[in-house]
């Protein structure tokens, strides 16, 4: 299975899964400014959350986890959403990963090379015995959420057409300039 199919097999799950209003109310929160600082978390916290979702979806010929607004939206999530038991294992999470940067590094974790924050979430990532597992499963999820419900996502990567017209199976993408329409 390859990045793409895994993200769209996940955004399905997550889409099953969320209160469509929740959603909206996150994002209506967020389109007012997505480039704003954070409201919730503590602004180290904010920056290696945001380092962590730039590793989850880096910008690469599509927008990256940046140019969506997920940080605002995992920020969002963590003030407006997310239960006090889920709240301590973010913060939990984010200390402890900022903690291990500073130990191996001697530098904050946002600031340390994409290389370098890989091998650490890498690291929690094969620890099967780690609580940051958790941790890492709930950034993983509130990046891909908030990635594929943002406006951005959906009009220059997904190239949604509200009204597709009509499917035609195995035509060739060069006739719809690249836009493949669902059922």
């Amino acid at each position: 299975m390859n990045r793409r199919e895994a993200i769209k097999r996940t955004a399905l799950l997550l889409g099953v899964a969320v209160s469509p209003s929740g959603i909206t109310s996150a994002l209506a929160q967020i389109a007012r400014d997505p480039t704003a600082s954070a409201k919730y978390l503590s602004p180290l916290r904010f920056a290696t959350a945001t380092a962590i979702a730039e590793v989850i979806l880096p910008r690469t010929d599509t927008i990256g986890a940046i140019d969506a607004g997920v940080p605002q939206f995992i920020d969002a999530s963590y003030g407006t959403f997310l239960q006090p038991e889920e709240q301590t294992t973010l913060e939990f999470g984010l200390d402890t990963l900022e903690a291990s940067a500073e130990t191996q590094h001697r530098k904050s974790f946002a600031k340390l090379t994409s290389a370098q924050q890989e091998s650490l979430l890498r690291a929690i990532a094969d620890d099967k015995q780690s609580d940051q597992r958790t941790f890492l499963r709930k950034m993983r999820e509130l990046t891909l959420l908030g990635y594929f419900t943002a406006e951005r996502v959906a009009k220059e990567v997904m190239v949604w057409d509200p009204v597709p017209g009509m499917d035609i199976p195995c035509q060739d993408l060069s006739v719809t300039n690249g836009v493949a329409y669902f059922e």
